[in-house]
């Protein structure tokens, strides 16, 4: 879940390349038809990118990285590989999308954050599952005085997906995560190569990975960190704020913060759980350096 740690790897480049030149847009009397865009089926290129994120949700500690990464992304009818995950398309048409994805975020090590010294650390974590995306609304403004033409939209999402963590060795289940998102994104606020996307979000786990993050077993407690059993239920909200920028056709960047919130999760008890708030910002340059000639009609930033 976004809420953990960002998967910014594949992310960026996603992300950047979605403000490119739209498809024609079609009118029907009395409806709205939505936008989509004619997209290379494949792309591939470098990305530098960093984050520093909690390492773990209402973790006091942030886990800084950076990294230098080749990423590909593939558009098909039913397999897409892009925006952090893997994509099977079930149903899509102009305002729903309905798929099975998969997606990822990074470990943390134990020893790196006192109150968890000495407990076994939290491995890679992925999620597979179901997710709905709605369309609820568009709009696209006449051609201002500065010649660009301004698209807004706003999504809906669901996802209910099962968690797994693994050290690379073995896999262990983690249990269900229930996400919901509500989206907005403005192309062309600043200029016909850039976009601004802000979100806010909720998410509901499962026992298993509350136990993952906030329980300690009788044998790892200590004067300081006391047994604790911990429960499935409400983890925290999230508020994300981001900009993106197309500086050519094969160079872009992507800019973000991110606002979790953890008030009234179901184990602010714990004693592992130590900030009510966190703050997360990460950010990367890519570069496209081959893309298809063959295109695919997707629905505006997908």
């Amino acid at each position: 879940m976004v809420l953990l740690l960002c998967p910014v790897l594949v992310a960026v480049p996603a992300m950047a390349q979605q403000h490119q030149q739209a498809a024609a847009q079609t009118a029907v009397e009395g409806t709205t038809v939505f936008k989509t865009e004619a997209k290379p089926q494949w792309e591939f290129g470098l990305a530098a990118a960093g984050l520093s994120v909690p390492a773990y949700p209402a973790s006091a500690v942030s886990s800084e990285r950076r990294f230098l990464l080749p990423w590909f992304i593939y558009r098909g009818d039913k397999v897409r590989l892009q925006d952090g995950g893997l994509k099977l398309i079930a149903l899509q048409n102009q305002r729903v999308t309905v798929d099975v994805s998969i997606s990822g975020s990074l470990n943390a090590d134990s020893e790196d954050t006192p109150l968890r010294q000495g407990m076994p650390d939290l491995d890679y974590l992925f999620e597979l599952g179901p997710k709905i995306d709605v369309r609820l609304w568009e709009s696209e403004s006449e051609q201002s005085s500065d010649g660009v033409k301004r698209f807004g939209r706003i999504n809906w999402s669901t996802a209910l997906r099962l968690a797994v963590s693994t050290d690379l060795k073995s896999i262990r289940s983690r249990g269900p995560v229930l996400g919901t998102e509500l989206q907005y994104r403005r192309d062309g606020l600043f200029g016909a190569r850039s976009f601004v996307s802000a979100s806010a979000s909720a998410y509901w786990v499962g026992e298993q990975l509350m136990d993952y993050f906030y329980q300690v077993d009788p044998a790892f407690a200590t004067d300081q960190r006391a047994a604790y059993d911990a429960k499935a239920g409400y983890t925290g909200s999230g508020l994300s704020l981001g900009i993106g920028h197309q500086f050519n056709k094969d160079v872009s960047g992507f800019l973000g913060v991110r606002l979790s919130l953890h008030d009234g999760a179901k184990n602010s008890n714990s004693p592992l759980f130590e900030e009510n708030t966190n703050t997360g910002i990460y950010g990367g340059v890519s570069w496209t350096i081959k893309k298809s000639s063959k295109t695919i009609n997707v629905m505006a930033a997908n």
